[in-house]
């Protein structure tokens, strides 16, 4: 779409005009006229494309639904495929498409009140008017701008949707303090976890959503055996204040990646640092004082990880995501935390907390795809 344009695409409708009064198109790519790329794993994920309008899809997934007395004609997994081919395309055009200022999103209105919804529906007290329904999708359409958020998303009244529900994912390095927070939090998050780490077992081998895996990320075999599963991979490998140098970040991330696409896992997302990222974006003081001062103690570790981000830009068949944080502090977690691809003001530290939720977080944020970003309190 673009901006201004009037014109939207909308999950694997094309609609014109006044927003609910839209022309039908077989999918997003015949729209554009294009051929779409095959969607991954990830594309597939349980969608919430109905979640505000179905009191639970089991009926669905478990083919009960007329049974149960639903209409033949909800098809919750063509919902689902809709998006997933909404997803696929958009992953393959992002950079292109933002940079001419179009959007291809799926979009979600939710629960409408009209003549077609009440035999199925019975709570329909925070159902939209038809004329409510339209108006949020018309005002992005007509305006000048969007939020690149939305790009690739599945989008309901201006905010993004959570397209996997939940997903298994393998935490290398979970025994480190980083680690064990996101093993943690993963979990909390509905989650299933794989957690990696050369040591003892993370937790108890009992806990239902949690599974153990003693790995080396040095040794391949036994990294395509440990991420066997796995819908997503955060490392959070460190040598902790080691001077020594170490191949450990490069060769275990190369591992990583070989057992990655021999298992089918499409999105990863590791740790960098501030000082691995390129001098000359950073301010007169860090540039001529700090960084000099952190590379002449701790410049093996930086050195890998920048052999880590120069594989990671080679890297096309996988979502891959890297973060630089800070000086990384042992804290409480304030909650909240600040990212971009430019570095950013006064980035002075953040906690181990804030960092795994970062983490967490870059898994579903298709905007920050390939891309190395920095991040802070």
């Amino acid at each position: 779409m673009p901006s201004g344009s009037g014109q939207l695409s909308a999950s694997c409708f094309q609609w014109r005009g006044v927003v609910g009064v839209g022309e039908a198109r077989p999918s997003a790519s015949s729209a554009l006229g294009v051929r779409a790329p095959r969607a991954n794993r990830s594309d597939l994920g349980r969608s919430r494309t109905d979640a505000s309008s179905l009191s639970g899809a089991k009926p669905f997934t478990k083919g009960r639904a007329e049974d149960e007395g639903y209409g033949s004609w909800l098809n919750i997994p063509w919902n689902v495929a809709q998006v997933a081919a909404v997803r696929a395309f958009a992953r393959e055009r992002r950079a292109g498409d933002l940079a001419d200022n179009k959007l291809i999103m799926a979009l979600c209105p939710g629960l409408i009140d009209t003549d077609a919804s009440h035999p199925w529906f019975e709570a329909m007290s925070a159902a939209q008017t038809p004329a409510q329904a339209a108006s949020w999708p018309v005002k992005l359409a007509l305006a000048p701008t969007f939020d690149p958020a939305f790009y690739g998303e599945l989008v309901q009244l201006g905010k993004v949707l959570r397209w996997e529900s939940g997903m298994k994912i393998a935490v290398i390095g979970a025994n480190g303090r980083t680690g064990r927070i996101v093993v943690t939090d993963a979990i909390a998050r509905g989650h299933q976890v794989i957690a990696v780490a050369r040591t003892d077992q993370v937790s108890a081998p009992d806990d239902e959503n949690l599974s153990n895996a003693r790995d080396d990320v040095h040794d391949a075999d036994a990294l395509n055996h440990a991420l066997d599963g796995a819908n997503a991979v955060i490392s959070t490998l460190g040598t902790g204040t080691s001077r020594a140098p170490t191949d450990v970040y490069s060769t275990g991330l190369s591992n990583t990646l070989g057992a990655m696409k021999s298992g089918g896992t499409v999105k990863i997302a590791v740790i960098s640092a501030v000082p691995a990222g390129t001098w000359a974006e950073q301010p007169l003081l860090q540039r001529r004082i700090a960084l000099p001062i952190l590379q002449r103690f701790f410049g093996a570790s930086y050195d890998d990880m920048r052999r880590v981000e120069a594989i990671l830009r080679e890297t096309t068949d996988i979502d891959w995501i890297s973060l630089r944080p800070p000086r990384l502090v042992n804290k409480p977690p304030k909650g909240t935390y600040r990212l971009g691809t430019r570095p950013l003001a006064k980035a002075r530290a953040i906690t181990y907390g804030d960092l795994a939720t970062a983490l967490l977080d870059s898994l579903t944020r298709q905007d920050l795809y390939r891309h190395v970003a920095y991040v802070a309190n």
